[in-house]
């Protein structure tokens, strides 16, 4: 046990050092917590140390959650995997006539990634502030075409999932960040997570993002405003829950309707309030 949590310390050695902003490590086998462990600052300035109740940015894993709100909404009949885009949006050119929700969820609708679309590469620079899901749309809805047919190759990209959220508001009446927090962060408990939005909401206890600039690092919280593709802040307690809910259904072959899951039982997450912070 020493060896494994000693091998685990040194792929975070170089958080674990003062004024070093840090990480939150939880690692779940089948249903059981079997690692949990916070390095380094979420605050540089106030030396605020992550703990499992410190808020990330989720990125990228944000996705399965609007996957799973549109399942949701096809679960109530509320929509279908097999609609088409300009079903609701018409306004797309004749080259989006194909393109399926469901193409869309698995990443093969043709539809480039949309940072290009305002730096002229795909990476996040610093001044790329503000930057909307309807932002988006109005750019998408301008390109020429698409960047390969529709269906006939895979290519992970974020364009298809902020619309997807977008979809997600139409059809629910609310925004996505509002559906998101009735019907999924507050059943499944998750109390501390967010949909960061246009409407700018509080993120509880955010770590801050940070960029290193000749051995200095200078406060760089991500300036998107985007959701769907990414967007979402939680916390590690949160995110637990979900886990250890979702596996012991899976565990005891437990199938039902997504819009079924909640947090009836209690849950081992209570153990990671006392996880070691160095």
């Amino acid at each position: 046990m020493a060896k494994r949590d000693g091998r685990i310390d040194s792929v975070f050695a170089d958080m674990n050092v003062p004024q070093r902003p840090g990480a939150a490590l939880l690692v779940i086998d089948h249903d059981e917590i079997v690692y949990s462990k916070c390095y380094g600052l979420a605050d540089l300035g106030t030396q605020r140390p992550i703990t499992t109740d410190t808020s990330f940015y989720l990125a990228s894993i944000s996705k399965q959650f609007t996957a799973m709100a549109i399942t949701m909404l096809a679960e109530r009949g509320k929509l279908r995997f097999d609609d088409h885009l300009p079903t609701y949006f018409p306004r797309f050119p004749a080259w989006a006539a194909e393109i399926t929700l469901r193409h869309m969820l698995h990443h093969t609708s043709g539809l480039p990634d949309y940072l290009p679309f305002f730096k002229g590469d795909e990476f996040v620079a610093r001044d790329m502030n503000g930057i909307t899901n309807e932002d988006v749309l109005q750019r998408a809805m301008n390109l020429p075409g698409l960047e390969f047919p529709v269906g006939s190759q895979f290519d992970y990209r974020g364009t298809s999932y902020v619309l997807l959220a977008m979809i997600v508001a139409i059809v629910s009446g609310q925004s996505f960040a509002d559906f998101l927090k009735a019907k999924v962060f507050n059943p499944l408990g998750m109390k501390n997570s967010v949909a960061y939005d246009a409407s700018r909401p509080a993120r509880h206890k955010l770590a801050h993002g940070y960029w290193k600039e000749k051995d200095q690092f200078e406060r760089w919280d991500y300036p998107m405003l985007t959701v769907g593709d990414g967007g979402l802040f939680s916390t590690l307690d949160d995110l637990c829950g979900v886990c250890i809910k979702l596996l012991t259904k899976l565990r005891h072959n437990q199938r039902q309707p997504l819009s079924r899951i909640a947090l009836d039982q209690p849950s081992p997450c209570h153990r990671l309030q006392s996880a070691k912070v160095t």
